[in-house]
């Protein structure tokens, strides 16, 4: 099988062009076509562009840009994983019960002040931060669940910074910070190093 440092060239993998001397564009992503030859030497590649058309060329001529679909690496064997592979992720780190704990929050939400609120209206940032100020020192302070919503304190801390990352993201967040202060490199000194 075709390989490149060690591993297999499946179909579908992509391809980054790294030799200057062969006529493709240095840098550019081409992708391995149907047929992988088997000489452990050369690969079947096309670009983005149809006119390029499938060429073979050898596969020192490029480095993988995504570790190769092996049987058994994901659930399906499919080589259009690794293409999915590529993409932002992190979705199956999330913890599932938390997710739907910050959902009840939301949902309280939508009841009171209209589904997605801040991002018709707007926020200050300041409301939030007080808000998630005062649900975390409630759970500080022992009390788990927040008697208005009936959902845990912490869900609520999850809802706030939710909202001024998405309010932020679009435009709809007023920053009414003072000027900056020193807590980040206060906390970076007194940090202790561990050894």
């Amino acid at each position: 099988m075709a390989s490149i440092q060690g591993r297999a060239v499946n179909p579908g993998d992509r391809l980054r062009c790294v030799d200057p001397t062969i006529d493709l564009t240095v840098g550019k992503i081409y992708f391995a076509e149907q047929e992988v030859f088997q000489s452990n030497d050369y690969v079947f590649v096309v670009g983005d562009n149809p006119r390029e058309g499938v060429r073979a060329f050898r596969l020192s001529r490029f480095e993988l840009v995504l570790p190769p679909v092996q049987a058994g690496k994901y659930p399906d064997g499919n080589p259009k994983t690794a293409i999915g592979a590529s993409k932002p992720g992190g979705m199956d780190c999330l913890p599932p019960l938390a997710i739907f704990k910050m959902g009840e929050v939301f949902q309280g939400g939508a009841a009171k002040y209209g589904k997605m609120n801040w991002r018709e209206h707007g926020i200050t940032l300041s409301t939030y931060t007080n808000a998630a100020m005062r649900h975390l020192l409630a759970l500080a302070d022992g009390q788990d669940i927040d008697p208005e919503s009936g959902v845990e304190h912490a869900a609520h801390v999850m809802a706030c910074m939710a909202i001024l990352i998405d309010a932020k993201s679009v435009g709809k967040m007023v920053d009414d910070r003072g000027p900056k202060g020193r807590l980040p490199a206060y906390l970076a000194e007194k940090t202790k190093k561990v050894t």
